[in-house]
């Protein structure tokens, strides 16, 4: 990456996935990252729906600087801690943690939260992954709820193990066709 971002794990460490990814080859999902690069602006506005651990999100927050603003959206809070450490280590006050799921109404979900990594968090769990995880039930809520409408908001970065169509099509922040 050429945006320079120091990155922890903690509080657990040892089940960040993305820790032994960015320490053996020093980049995340690369094709994403050079696209959040070359098109987040500084003073935009960044939504981070299903923000996981934050690598993302503290990305984007040095991409939009002191003038912007970065909404990380994540509904476990281990998760949210390490999003918290990665603003707090990265010196940004920009990053504003928003702990729900996002959905298509307000109310409550139970996810499947992976007990080996921090990876996955999804609404159903094959066979073999439920004996790797475990029910949470966690606040669901409509992005439109969450996040105030904008024309600064430059990027809407969507990973919800599959839900991203309940997501956005239920909200008044989708993009355009030409936005696309």
């Amino acid at each position: 990456t050429k945006t320079p971002v120091t990155y922890t794990g903690v509080p657990l460490p040892w089940r960040s996935t993305l820790i032994k990814v960015l320490y053996l080859t020093g980049m995340y999902e690369p094709s994403l990252t050079r696209f959040i690069e070359q098109n987040v602006d500084e003073g935009s506005i960044v939504v981070d729906i299903g923000a996981n651990e934050g690598y993302f999100s503290a990305l984007c927050g040095k991409l939009v600087g002191k003038r912007g603003k970065v909404y990380a959206i994540e509904p476990i809070g281990s998760n949210c801690e390490c999003i918290k450490d990665n603003a707090r280590i990265n010196d940004l006050e920009n990053i504003q943690i928003l702990e729900y799921a996002a959905g298509d109404a307000d109310g409550k979900i139970q996810l499947h939260d992976c007990l080996i990594n921090r990876m996955w968090t999804s609404k159903s769990a094959g066979k073999m992954w439920k004996s790797f995880s475990k029910i949470v039930e966690v606040e669901k809520r409509r992005i439109d709820a969450i996040v105030p409408y904008s024309d600064r908001i430059g990027l809407i970065k969507i990973d919800v193990e599959g839900a991203e169509g309940e997501v956005i099509e239920t909200s008044d922040h989708r993009p355009t066709r030409e936005e696309i």
